[in-house]
């Protein structure tokens, strides 16, 4: 991830391998955030209890997972240079 100014969102979205650290992946996702407040992330964690506890630490960090849907219309938005935040608002905060 960056902190470079030409982005302003992120879309996250974890299906976890083998090898995948749900928990590490969602820390290093707060972090992040907490360090840029003012970039959007959009994440949609699946797995269902296997990734109880990352959904768990995002939403402790100020981090609201998504479900897939309003991930896939972001995307579409921002493909289209469509202003997402003037349709949604400030996805990061809901």
């Amino acid at each position: 991830m960056s902190s470079r100014e030409d982005i302003d969102c992120y879309i996250v979205v974890l299906a976890p391998q083998s090898m995948t650290e749900p928990n590490e992946v969602a820390k290093l996702l707060v972090d992040f955030k907490s360090r840029n407040p003012q970039k959007v992330m959009v994440t949609s964690f699946l797995g269902g209890s296997k990734v109880a506890s990352a959904v768990s630490t995002l939403k402790s960090g100020g981090i609201k997972p998504e479900d897939t849907k309003k991930i896939e219309i972001v995307r579409e938005l921002v493909t289209k240079n469509v202003d997402y935040r003037a349709l949604f608002g400030d996805l990061s905060r809901d």
